[in-house]
């Protein structure tokens, strides 16, 4: 199999929750719960790397505290990385130590900060998918039962040929009549030098419309694979999903 790290980007801007990774999450902040998730459901061997935003670096790594060695893993335990407050998006961010830092790796799994209910095989599939010759690959779910969750504007929605590849990615509301649409899950499993090749692809006018960095991709006509897996994790996207995660832990 072939090797592989976990990069988190982390920063405190945004527009909809800011500073929401120092949010308290019953006892421990939303950055701690999804690096901790994450610890335990890879394997030893993948180093997690915190990709974090230069101005916000003391802040974050205060907040993981003594996390960045405790585990023990090899190659790095839990390293943070800096990186420059202007990148555009978490896979802009997540490719910076690829070619300002001594990190080689063949698969750079990117999991978002604002993610702590993920499971496993949302990491491992996609993982899996490229290890088999895909470039780059993403979990879908299938669509919930509940409108307001197909409504809502934070779960993205995919669209899929019958081959798994995405076809277009966006936030509005859809009908249930559509044919391959799925709701998208923030991971995304990539080929080492498709990550490191990522920033100097322009960005596209639907990519900073819709907020989606997957549409950069689309644009270049990048094959991205979707792999489907089973729940519906909660994202830390707004304080009522805060509040609603609070009474999970």
């Amino acid at each position: 199999m072939l090797s592989c790290a976990v990069c988190i980007p982390a920063r405190l801007a945004g527009n909809r929750f800011p500073r929401k990774l120092l949010a308290d999450l019953n006892g421990k902040t939303v950055i701690e719960r999804t690096v901790d998730n994450v610890v335990s459901l890879v394997p030893k061997t993948w180093p997690i790397c915190i990709m974090v935003a230069e101005s916000d670096e003391k802040e974050i790594a205060d907040s993981l505290g003594d996390r960045v060695v405790e585990y023990g893993r090899p190659g790095g335990s839990v390293q943070v990385f800096t990186t420059p407050d202007d990148c555009p998006t978490g896979s802009d961010r997540c490719a910076y130590p690829l070619t300002s830092h001594d990190l080689t790796k063949d698969v750079m799994l990117v999991v978002q900060g604002d993610e702590p209910f993920l499971t496993r095989d949302m990491l491992i599939r996609p993982y899996r998918a490229v290890c088999i010759g895909d470039s780059v690959a993403t979990p879908f779910i299938t669509l919930p039962s509940h409108d307001e969750d197909v409504d809502n504007r934070d779960n993205v929605k995919v669209q899929m040929d019958r081959h798994g590849r995405a076809l277009w990615f966006h936030r509005d509301a859809i009908t249930r009549s559509a044919s391959h649409v799925a709701i998208h899950v923030g991971v995304y499993a990539y080929e080492a030098s498709q990550l490191r090749h990522f920033p100097s692809i322009p960005r596209a006018e639907l990519e900073i419309d819709q907020g989606l960095e997957q549409l950069r991709l689309l644009d270049w006509n990048v094959y991205i694979r979707c792999v489907q897996c089973d729940g519906m994790p909660l994202s830390i996207n707004t304080p009522a999903d805060l509040e609603r995660a609070r009474k999970i832990f």
